[in-house]
């Protein structure tokens, strides 16, 4: 029997570099695994380097296959520890081989020279746990491969969503451009159709008012002052007046401003006094793009008669001209 006849397997087990796999005491909690870089916790299953005694979680032991420590001298084992059902296969196996080996010689009955024993591959029964083991690494590599064919899928399905867009609108901003074309060659050939129903002009309606409220006073004192090129000034040519004449109570129409001028001056030769538009102002007048109306009251002041008149304007060569006169006919 030789020098290690006899010794106890546990003891010649614990000599090799097989990871000590226990839960985390109160002093290993708190340690950070040199692994994954992570506090360990109460109670979570550890396993001890036993050559630098480097605390990591059981299962970074595993997925590293030993020691993460740069520099151990230690070639861990990930497995169970001797407590284990490997624990004791290991410790008889190495006991036997060691059994086995030939007797050790002096060194002087060498004569310088040393024989070599071929040593046999430690043969250790296979378990589940040791079966897992070597799958851990071929799953972490499919779940690797299925997270990245995922990704591309998403990238594929975005940059197809992407070009169908493009797609889509191009054809559509390219079928706009000739619509506008035709509709701008046919545009001469309506040209009545779209006169008919173009929207009002943008004035300034406060502008507006203000330079209505000018014409209309004008009105009013060429009718007190029996001034007929003030109220000539004022109406446009094609003014158009429905209403009875002074004394009359027939209401007749009078069109264009020579008409409307010669209802007037047989007003003025039958009657004087002041007249005046007692509801004029701003707000009385409604504009419409370059057109106007306004319904007023007028006052005789001498005659003592009153009566509503309502005015239409109309902007024509930049400047607000009468273009209707009606006076209700009593």
């Amino acid at each position: 029997m030789n020098g290690l006849t006899g010794r106890d397997p546990a003891r010649c087990a614990a000599m090799t570099n097989v990871a000590e796999w226990r839960p985390a005491d109160a002093e290993e909690s708190g340690r950070t695994c040199p692994y994954c870089r992570f506090a360990i916790k109460p109670g979570l299953d550890v396993a001890i380097c036993p050559s630098c005694r480097a605390v990591h979680h059981a299962e970074c032991w595993q997925d590293n296959d030993g020691c993460s420590i740069v520099g151990c001298a230690g070639l861990p084992v990930p497995g169970p520890s001797l407590g284990s059902a490997h624990g004791p296969a290991l410790a008889t196996a190495i006991h036997q081989r060691r059994e086995d080996a030939p007797p050790m010689t002096p060194l002087a009955a060498h004569n310088g020279s040393f024989p070599t024993t071929e040593l046999k591959p430690l043969q250790t029964p296979p378990t589940a746990q040791s079966s897992a083991l070597a799958s851990r690494p071929r799953r972490a590599v499919y779940r690797g491969l299925v997270v990245i064919m995922f990704a591309v899928a998403i990238a594929a399905g975005a940059f197809a969503v992407t070009l169908a867009i493009s797609r889509k609108s191009g054809p559509a901003a390219a079928s706009r451009a000739p619509a506008t074309t035709v509709h701008e060659a046919s545009q001469p050939a309506a040209s009545t159709r779209s006169q008919r129903t173009a929207a009002p002009p943008v004035v300034n309606v406060a502008a507006a008012q203000r330079a209505i409220v000018t014409v209309l006073h004008s009105y009013a004192q060429a009718a007190s002052e029996h001034n007929l090129g003030l109220l000539g000034s004022v109406l446009a040519d094609s003014v158009t007046r429905t209403g009875a004449a002074y004394g009359s109570a027939t209401c007749t129409t009078s069109t264009g401003k020579s008409a409307v001028l010669a209802v007037y001056q047989d007003q003025f030769t039958r009657t004087t006094g002041q007249y005046e538009l007692t509801d004029l102002s701003p707000a009385a007048i409604a504009v419409h793009g370059n057109r106007a109306v306004a319904p007023l009251h007028y006052l005789f002041v001498v005659a003592n008669s009153t009566g509503a008149v309502t005015f239409s304007l109309a902007d024509a060569n930049g400047g607000w001209r009468i273009t209707h006169i009606s006076a209700v006919c009593s």
